[in-house]
Formats: C-alpha cells, sequence, structure tokens
C-alpha cells in the first residue's frame, strides 16, 4: 500500500487489533499495478481470528466499515435463498398468497438454521460439514447441512429408542 506521502508498507504490517481498526485515505495498491486511489480499511475478525482488509472508494470510517459488513451478510443471505440453499426462483409460484406463505416458512426455517450453524462453529464442528481452513459457506448452510447430517441418525436413535426389541413392533416399518 503507498501512502499519499509516497511511502510504501505491506498490508500485514497494519497494527491491527481487535476493537481497533486502521483507516487509510487516498492510498494505492500493489506496486505492480499502482491501482487507486482507494481508501482501505484493516478490522479484526472475531469470528474468523484474523485481520480482514477492504478496498472501497467511500471514506473510510466506522461507518463504511459496518456497511460493507452488512452488505457481505445481505449477498450471503440471497444467495442462502436463491442457489446456494432453498432454490427459491424454482418453485414458480405465481400467487401472491401462496409466495408469502412459503417466504414465512422459509424464513423460520433460515434463522433455524442459521443458529444451528453458529452453533455448529463456536463449538468447533464447523469442519465435519465445511471442510477447509476457512469457513467457505454461511452460517445457514453450515446449519442446514448439519441438520440434513443429523436428522436421519437421530431418526434411528429414536427409532431404537421406542422399539428396542423388534422391528415387528415398529409402526413405522409396517
Amino acid at each position: 500500500m503507498k501512502h499519499p506521502s509516497g511511502r510504501w508498507e505491506q498490508l500485514q504490517a497494519l497494527k491491527v487489533s481487535e476493537g481497533s481498526p486502521c483507516y487509510y485515505q487516498c492510498v494505492f495498491l500493489t506496486k505492480e499495478h499502482d491501482f487507486g486511489p482507494v481508501n482501505v480499511m484493516a478490522y479484526w475478525d472475531r469470528e474468523e481470528k484474523e485481520v480482514r482488509y477492504a478496498a472501497t472508494s467511500r471514506h473510510a470510517c466506522k461507518s463504511t466499515l459496518n456497511w460493507g459488513k452488512r452488505r457481505s451478510w445481505i449477498d450471503a443471505t440471497f444467495k442462502d435463498f436463491k442457489t446456494g440453499g432453498f432454490q427459491l426462483e424454482s418453485s414458480k409460484l405465481t400467487d401472491p398468497d401462496r409466495m408469502d406463505r412459503l417466504l414465512l416458512v422459509m424464513c423460520i426455517t433460515y434463522l433455524w438454521c442459521y443458529h444451528v450453524g453458529r452453533w455448529v462453529f463456536r463449538t468447533g464442528k464447523r469442519r465435519q460439514v465445511d471442510v477447509g481452513s476457512k469457513r467457505n459457506n454461511s452460517f445457514f448452510r453450515i446449519g442446514l447441512d448439519w441438520l440434513i447430517h443429523a436428522i436421519p441418525i437421530a431418526i434411528q436413535y429414536f427409532k431404537v429408542g421406542l422399539f428396542p426389541y423388534s422391528s415387528q413392533s415398529d409402526p413405522l416399518m409396517s
């Protein structure tokens, strides 16, 4: 990053700690391309436990940083409702009342899966459904994948707990 004074500094050298983001105005990125001027924000991501960087044409400040975080969350939510989860565009519903009911169910399910995904992430079980060293999927997707994996196991446990002696007494098997 080239400061307005002309001094170059590597992004990794910026002193960023939790709760203390850094903001830089009118800087240029990469010596090879001298891309800019842009405004740069560096902040500590508590969930990923690493420094994140964002370049923007807006003034680099706390409100811009918060706006960017919200925007990225909104983009992930659109993906969850469309290609990354519910496949809403495949419903082909045209009746507004039916669409309203579908969206209500989707919103409730979304919140449930999101909170399950946060729980999976916070309890260190993420890699069981989201491989890789970094989180690749949204909390919704992690939660949905966890539930898809866990529900058949829970059903088997439920069946064994209710009918431990024979499959003949199992009404689900008849």
